[in-house]
């Protein structure tokens, strides 16, 4: 019996440009149904104490007045539910909001934010910075610490 021999595929530009426009529909459909099971962000409601730390530093500041807690929590997407799935920055600020029924971590810079599970150490998804929380955060962390802030995570315009 004879061996088959098989013979190359000649491929002309149009197959090339339909291979490539059905690989380019599949990744995004598949980005997108991925994208669609991200979190909600987590309810803030009943945060008593915020604390704030810069590069794993615990000497940062702390905000306990209600009135300034509330003032603060309401800068933030509460239930938004726009976020990614993982973030691929490095955020060298960290906040934690404790309330009675547990504490919800979050790390951010200028323009992007993760939140943590209650361990802490896995992201459960990423979103974007409410401008508002940025502005107001670094306004408070220059007036109460002494952090060297690059230039690069001023809040942008």
């Amino acid at each position: 019996m004879a061996s088959p021999t098989l013979k190359p595929i000649s491929m002309k530009g149009r197959d090339i440009v339909a291979l490539l426009f059905g690989i380019m529909t599949a990744a995004g459909f598949f980005c997108t149904s991925g994208c669609s099971k991200r979190p909600a962000f987590p309810s803030l409601q009943g945060t008593t104490n915020i604390v704030f730390s810069y590069n794993q530093d615990e000497t940062g500041f702390s905000i306990s007045a209600p009135d300034e807690v509330r003032r603060i929590v309401s800068l933030l997407p509460v239930g938004a539910s726009s976020g990614y799935l993982a973030s691929k920055c490095v955020h060298p600020f960290k906040g934690r909001f404790e309330k009675p029924s547990g504490t919800v971590v979050i790390s951010f810079h200028n323009h992007c934010l993760d939140v943590y599970d209650a361990s802490g150490s896995v992201s459960v998804g990423c979103w974007p910075m409410p401008k508002g929380f940025y502005v107001d955060f670094y306004n408070q962390a220059r007036k109460l610490t002494k952090w060297r802030i690059p230039d690069y995570e001023a809040p942008k315009p």
